[in-house]
């Protein structure tokens, strides 16, 4: 209840806020991003997440399924919101080798 009719704006950072609590009970799954594979398996809130990590929860939000890698405990680590599938997975690894527009990929080959 509020003591007068919210504005849009008002309104606006009312839902925002309603989605941050949400969000912060979601579950959170943790990635070596070096290998894609499942590190300190799943946390059941952000907030969990965040006290593991001594970080405040709002850091994890904003890295949270972004394929964004973030050194933390001295791990590369992307945090997902979700268990990656295998094609997930397997999309990830392959869009990691790929270089970024303007950018070369040296690659390098031996013979027998």
């Amino acid at each position: 209840m509020f003591s007068k009719e919210l504005n849009n704006l008002e309104k606006e950072k009312l839902i925002e806020i309603s989605k941050l609590r949400k969000t912060n009970n979601c579950e959170v799954w943790v990635y070596d991003a070096n290998y894609l594979e499942s590190i300190y398996g799943m946390f059941k809130s952000m907030q969990k997440a965040a006290d593991h990590f001594n970080l405040d929860y709002r850091t994890i939000l904003k890295h949270l399924d972004t394929n964004k890698a973030t050194i933390k405990k001295d791990k590369l680590v992307l945090f997902f919101s979700k268990k990656l599938t295998l094609e997930e997975i397997k999309k990830l690894k392959l869009n990691s080798i790929r270089p970024k527009k303007g950018e070369s990929l040296k690659l390098w080959g031996a013979k027998h």
